[in-house]
């Protein structure tokens, strides 16, 4: 009786320990098994790593002994690559370094000559890490194609807008002073007489008393050689020769003489027939004086 229950005992404590042991090589079995979280491999040797342009490229346990890295300072807002550590850790008495890079100008870019050491020594040996940049534009193409020059329609017309009132305004400018000025001869005639002879008469009588002034006078002259170089064709010659001739002409001449007698001496006029004078004009319009 007793050595039945102690091989009880014996088969019993032989169960409850196989138990245990199925336990403890499945739990081990389990966690040799046990998927392991993907890790980056550590870059010693030479590798290239690649990105387009303006976008990053990153790098992943890079591993270099020595003191602590840094990267250069960038002192050229117009680099062609930019280059920086994103993270380290350390990897027995080496580092193992993050580093990140956008590149702006296709290219091949070394690694090393973008750090330094922070306490400043030699930066000694470096893994041969390339960064290649590249773009998908043409091969020789760096740059964009220039932008074309279109041929537009002129917008608002003000160039040709302040040309014509220019115009304008000088030919309203040009006919105030030339086109006032031929009528100019004839204002007080037209206003205080109503034939020539009356109006010559007027100023015969200013010259004789000696208030005929040399404005009137000069005016009076270009009247009087205006209607003669008209009525005898001589329009095409010059003004002093036309005077040459009017001083000779039987029916002109007379009035031109005694006109440039009493302008140089005045009361000249005493003796002189007006009416003989004026014969010549007795029978002549303003209108034909002033066109």
């Amino acid at each position: 009786m007793n050595i039945n229950n102690s091989v009880r005992q014996i088969v019993s404590a032989l169960f409850v320990l196989g138990l245990c042991g199925c336990a403890a090589v499945n739990h081990a079995t389990a966690r040799a098994t046990q998927v392991q979280p993907p890790q980056q491999t550590p870059t010693t040797t030479a590798q290239s790593h690649s990105a387009l342009v303006g976008i990053a490229g990153e790098i992943y346990g890079v591993i270099i002994s020595g003191t602590p890295l840094q990267t250069k300072p960038n002192i050229d807002d117009l680099a062609p690559i930019v280059v920086r550590i994103m993270d380290v850790y350390p990897h027995g008495d080496a580092w193992r370094y993050d580093i990140e890079f956008i590149g702006f100008a296709p290219g091949d870019y070394q690694l090393a000559n973008f750090l330094e050491r922070e306490d400043g020594s030699e930066l000694g040996s470096v893994p041969d890490v390339t960064m290649s940049v590249r773009t998908e534009l043409p091969p020789g193409q760096i740059l964009p194609h220039e932008l074309g020059v279109l041929n537009l329609p002129p917008v608002g017309g003000y160039n040709r807008l302040a040309v014509a009132a220019s115009v304008l305004w000088f030919l309203t400018l040009g006919y105030l002073i030339f086109g006032m000025k031929k009528k100019r001869s004839l204002s007080v005639a037209e206003q205080e007489h109503d034939d020539f002879a009356t109006y010559l008469r007027k100023r015969l009588q200013a010259a004789r008393s000696g208030t005929l002034s040399h404005e009137e006078y000069a005016e009076l002259e270009r009247m009087l050689i205006s209607y003669w170089r008209r009525k005898l064709g001589l329009e095409d010659r010059g003004m002093a020769e036309s005077l040459r001739e009017l001083k000779q002409h039987s029916d002109a001449g007379p009035l031109f003489l005694e006109l440039e007698r009493a302008i140089h001496a005045p009361g000249a006029l005493q003796d002189v027939d007006f009416e003989a004078l004026l014969l010549p004009y007795e029978n002549v319009s303003l209108d034909e004086i002033s066109h």
